[in-house]
């Protein structure tokens, strides 16, 4: 499965990628993150933005100038961190779909599916996914299952858009839900 993927499906940090000959369940930490670093970025400037109003005005209401020159180091350290998180999920948003770790992958030309090692874990016709209830969560999780044990394929978060849009498209490629 080395040609190139195309993401057809992502929710709750897993996506599906459509390769040639199958698809490939990883961990899509891209879309996962994404927007909710967005609002720690805004945060971040935001009290970056205040720690410097807040120095302007004790320099000048107070005349004592170290304090002044502390609140704009914090203010400095603020903008640092802000611009040091914003490069690391830009370098995370570019890596490509291959360097992101395998859940499982199926291979529609041999009717094989393996796991995250690239080990052969089942065949497609002996495979169903089920869902599972997670312990303190409201959505479930998704599971690949056989005669010998699960396969782990996607643990839902309801506040990362859950598990239907991974659940029909699984359904769409072939799996069948039991």
């Amino acid at each position: 499965m080395s040609e190139k993927t195309i993401l057809i499906a992502v929710s709750s940090g897993v996506g599906i990628y459509a390769t040639g000959e199958g698809a490939q369940l990883r961990w899509e930490f891209r879309q996962l993150y994404s927007p909710n670093w967005q609002v720690v970025l805004f945060v971040l400037l935001l009290l970056g933005i205040i720690t410097l109003g807040a120095a302007v005005a004790l320099t000048i209401g107070t005349g004592n100038a170290w304090l002044g020159l502390s609140f704009f180091g914090v203010c400095v350290g603020f903008s640092l961190l802000a611009w040091w998180l914003s490069r690391k999920i830009w370098r995370m948003q570019q890596r490509p779909a291959a360097e992101l770790p395998l859940i499982a992958g199926i291979d529609f030309a041999t009717g094989d599916i393996f796991d995250g090692e690239g080990q052969f874990w089942a065949k497609l016709s002996e495979a169903v996914f089920r869902r599972r209830m997670q312990l303190a969560s409201s959505s479930p999780k998704l599971v690949l299952a056989k005669a010998g044990g699960e396969l782990l394929l996607l643990k839902g978060n309801p506040f990362a858009g859950g598990i239907a849009s991974i659940r029909a498209k699984l359904l769409s490629i072939g799996l069948r839900e039991g």
